[in-house]
Order: C-alpha cells, then sequence, then structure tokens
C-alpha cells in the first residue's frame, strides 16, 4: 500500500495499541492542563492554552495515519487484523483497569473535598483532573508494562543465540 511497509494484522494492532497509549499521555497533559490553567497568570494561561493547540495537532499526526492503515485492512477484511489476544492487548486491558481504578478513586476524593468544603473549584477542574489521572494512568502503565516485556525478550534472545 503505497510503498509502506507489509506488516501483519496483529503488528498492527499492536502498532495501533502503543499509538494509541502515546495519544491518550498526550491527552492527559491537555486536560491537566485546561485544569491548571485557570489558576495561572494570563500570560502563561495563554501559553498553555498554545501548547493544547500544539498537542492537539501532535495527537492527530500520531494516531492518524495507523487508524487510516487499520481501517484500511478492514476493509480488505485480512484475516487476523482485529485479534487481541496477545501480550500488548491483554497489557492495554490491564492498564485501562488502573485507569479506571484510579479515576473512582480520584471521583470519590474530589466529590468528599468538594463536599467539605477544602476546595472551591468548578467541577470542569474536577472533571479534567479525573480525566488527566485516568488518561495518564491507563498510557503510562501500559508503556511501562510492554517495556518490560521488550526488555525481557531481549534477554531471551540472548539466551538462544548463546546455545
Amino acid at each position: 500500500m503505497l510503498g509502506l511497509k507489509e506488516e501483519s494484522g496483529a503488528q498492527l494492532y499492536d502498532r495501533f495499541q502503543h499509538k494509541s497509549a502515546i495519544s491518550m499521555l498526550m491527552l492527559a497533559t491537555v486536560y491537566l492542563s485546561d485544569a491548571i490553567r485557570p489558576l495561572v497568570m494570563s500570560d502563561i494561561a495563554d501559553v498553555m492554552k498554545m501548547g493544547q493547540l500544539v498537542l492537539a495537532i501532535l495527537l492527530v499526526i500520531n494516531l492518524l495515519p495507523v487508524v487510516v492503515k487499520l481501517k484500511w485492512y478492514k476493509f480488505k477484511r485480512k484475516p487476523g487484523c482485529f485479534d487481541p489476544d496477545g501480550f500488548v492487548a491483554s497489557s492495554f486491558k490491564e492498564a485501562a483497569v488502573k485507569g479506571f481504578t484510579v479515576g473512582f478513586i480520584a471521583s470519590i476524593i474530589g466529590r468528599e473535598m468538594a463536599r467539605n468544603g477544602w476546595v472551591d473549584w468548578p467541577a470542569a477542574t474536577f472533571f479534567n483532573i479525573i480525566l488527566a489521572l485516568m488518561l495518564g494512568v491507563l498510557s503510562i502503565s501500559f508503556l511501562m508494562a510492554t517495556r518490560e516485556d521488550a526488555d525481557d525478550e531481549d534477554e531471551f534472545g540472548d539466551l538462544e543465540n548463546e546455545a
């Protein structure tokens, strides 16, 4: 396809999940910046707003090519493209559970903080902080889990070469 390297459906799906995790980390940064922006001086807030726009553009640039290729695979109906049974898919699911758990706990803590009058933030600020936490935990835990596996594979690869 257009001179691009051919990859299996499983490789494409894994690449999609890695790029999704990186994009979620960028999105978490955008949400966190949006939550902090009302608390800073207007000059810094303007820079943060521009940074959010840059991150949004980078997010699209990061994710769009693999989404288009994934849709192309689906259109061509190649078998095995949407077979999320591998290590990367299970790592993504585990990371999603961690992200949801952190978001749920943060929601409870935020509700209690607001109920007891400890903070006087608008609901949008709480929402942005919770989304940033959820997406950040999901993406970081996924990237760490898959990075550790890559290190393990290198160690086993070295053992195989010695034998």
